[in-house]
């Protein structure tokens, strides 16, 4: 289906003319006169992807939806919002980030508050957005609410008619309202190494990888797992040790930059053909933020999250370049 939605910034809203399927009556908002209005606010929408009738996107800042990620009919998106790839909405499912004010002066009307906030955001009790995420390969039922700064792990399944206002742990089941652990897809144990030739490490290639079975039949011919611009692996807790990332670049040489446990690892140039990348595991430390460090997802803090980066300058600035290169083995190193 050609893709005739609305849009209202058509130079800021990516990936339509690469969906599967965009259905006609599908609007994509990006707001700048709310208290949180970004000038560059945008939303990117993942090859393959589809989004069905009355499917709505609001925001102020950014909305991300990931490669072959179907969202159904009547499903709504508002605010702050990343989801990943390979994940499937059913009909009806309404996630947001934001909330109406309440709080900041109780004594007043709600929508008094609202307009409050509209015109001086400094004096918001609590943050007006809290960004939802929701990582690859997640399948929400019918008519779920997903709240604001909610983190719903890889893998994981929520039952229909769920109110999700808490986190959900990779590969869990969650049901009812508020949300409940009712089960689990499998055991989430990250091992000390991965190998993408085998499909029980699978799992923990955590984000950002062509995990298509019909790709990996021709990725693992050549070796590897295809990666997109960001990708993120999880293995056993390894502070103090070495991660070492062996892989395939396809093309002309690029910079591969590397993040361990939230921690800026530098970035490294990478030559056509093999490579490899090691560092050492760094402690971020009770929480404590440090130079050059970034979140981590609560339920992933007791293991040892890698994320990967394709900064190739000339890839960099655009938003839905084709990903250039694959991973084979990442292991830790005493």
């Amino acid at each position: 289906m050609t893709a005739r939605a609305f849009v209202s910034h058509p130079t800021r809203v990516f990936g339509l003319g690469r969906a599967q399927s965009v259905h006609p009556t599908a609007a994509f908002h990006i707001h700048e006169d709310m208290p949180v209005g970004n000038p560059l606010g945008r939303i990117s929408i993942g090859k393959g992807s589809y989004i069905g009738k009355e499917v709505e996107f609001a925001t102020c800042n950014f909305i991300i939806v990931g490669d072959d990620t179907s969202i159904q009919d009547y499903c709504r998106i508002s605010g702050d919002t990343e989801i990943g790839a390979h994940c499937v909405f059913a009909p009806y499912i309404f996630i947001g980030s934001g909330h109406h004010r309440f709080r900041d002066r109780p004594e007043w009307l709600i929508r008094d508050q609202d307009k409050a906030v509209f015109d001086d955001p400094g004096i918001a009790v609590e943050p007006i957005t809290q960004p939802v995420i929701i990582e690859d390969d997640c399948w929400l039922g019918w008519n779920v609410v997903v709240c604001p700064g909610v983190y719903v792990g890889r893998g994981a399944i929520i039952g229909a008619n769920s109110v999700v206002t808490s986190d959900i742990a990779p590969y869990e089941i969650h049901g009812g309202s508020p949300n409940r652990r009712t089960g689990e897809r499998l055991r989430f144990l990250p091992p000390h190494s991965l190998d993408a030739m085998n499909d029980r490490d699978l799992p923990y290639l955590y984000r950002g990888f062509d995990l298509r079975q019909a790709r990996l039949q021709v990725t693992r011919a050549q070796g590897f797992a295809e990666a997109g611009n960001r990708s993120s692996v999880v293995l056993e807790a390894a502070v103090g040790k070495q991660v070492s990332l062996r892989g395939i670049w396809l093309g002309k040489p690029g910079v591969i930059k590397l993040r361990l446990n939230g921690v800026d690892c530098g970035a490294q140039v990478v030559d056509p053909g093999p490579f490899e990348i090691s560092a050492a595991v760094p402690e971020r430390g009770n929480g404590i933020s440090v130079e050059g460090s970034g979140p981590v997802p609560k339920s992933l803090s007791t293991y040892t999250y890698v994320e990967i980066e394709d900064v190739t300058p000339d890839q960099a600035s655009h938003p839905d370049g084709a990903a250039r290169y694959g991973l084979s083995t990442i292991s830790v190193v005493p």
